[in-house]
């Protein structure tokens, strides 16, 4: 690899920064630290909303910004401000929920502020196989009686999920879904994350490298799944978990340990600081 000075890292959550029990190892927060100490921009690149984040903000107070709904926002955590938003009209979002009703699955809407599902299917996530994530939708989600009579509430949403009980019902509301504007990603065992058209992680790259005045080219991206694809692409070096998908891993630059042993550490301290 030919040494940069890149500038920036943009982590993913679940399977990168995220260990597999969904929390963040002490050592990985020491290199994060590290980095911000000598002016490096590290930032979160997630799936998740705003709300879902909170706790992981407040963790490390230290980053300044994220890559929330997929790309949909970019956010100043410090100053609480968006820098960039994209959503997903009401409409189409109400067409989503008929399609999820109709393979009997769990749609959840996010707006800027709420993470809104249905309180009978929150009860039996493991049915849609999101069972580890049950715990944490039951303390930050708000639980609704109709996710269609709630979405007529919203003009948008950043982003709509689905969570399906097998691949197999996934692609087949694939076929059907795939005919709105929307862009799509293959999450978790059997889900798929809806965001605005031409809307990635990796779009949102280029609007948080413009707004800090440095080429994409000096930017790192490190990922394991299907969403971080675009992001993987566009960032000036991509990295791979160990533990990614064998797509993901075949399309990167460089691989690092897996998410249960500080491979995001060693992103950070072998690429972005450069610490051999």
């Amino acid at each position: 690899m030919k040494e940069k000075d890149y500038k920036l890292i943009a982590l993913d959550m679940d399977g990168t920064l995220l260990t597999s029990n969904k929390s963040i190892l002490p050592e990985t927060i020491e290199d994060i630290n590290a980095a911000v100490k000598v002016g490096k921009d590290v930032v979160f690149s997630t799936g998740r909303g705003l709300v879902e984040m909170k706790s992981f903000f407040e963790q490390i107070p230290q980053i300044n910004y994220a890559i929330v709904f997929s790309g949909a926002v970019v956010y100043n955590i410090t100053e609480k401000e968006i820098i960039y938003c994209d959503s997903i009209p009401q409409q189409v979002a109400l067409e989503i929920i008929k399609i999820a009703d109709a393979f009997q699955a769990m749609a959840h809407l996010l707006t800027l502020n709420e993470s809104i599902v249905d309180k009978r299917q929150v009860q039996q996530m493991a049915e849609y196989n999101m069972k580890i994530y049950q715990s944490s939708f039951l303390k930050i989600t708000t639980q609704v009686d109709s996710l269609a009579e709630a979405c007529i509430n919203y003009p948008s949403f950043p982003k709509v999920n689905i969570y399906f009980r097998t691949r197999e019902d996934r692609m087949a509301a694939y076929e059907q879904l795939k005919l709105y504007p929307l862009t799509f990603a293959l999450a978790e065992g059997a889900s798929l994350e809806m965001s605005p058209p031409n809307t990635t992680k990796g779009t949102a790259l280029l609007h948080l490298a413009s707004h800090l005045g440095i080429d994409v080219s000096e930017t790192i991206a490190v990922g394991d799944a299907d969403n971080d694809r675009d992001i993987l692409l566009k960032a000036g070096l991509a990295v791979a978990m160990e533990n990614a998908n064998k797509d993901i891993k075949e399309m990167a630059d460089e691989i690092v340990t897996d998410n249960d042993h500080n491979g995001t550490g060693e992103a950070i301290k072998k690429f972005l600081l450069q610490l051999q």
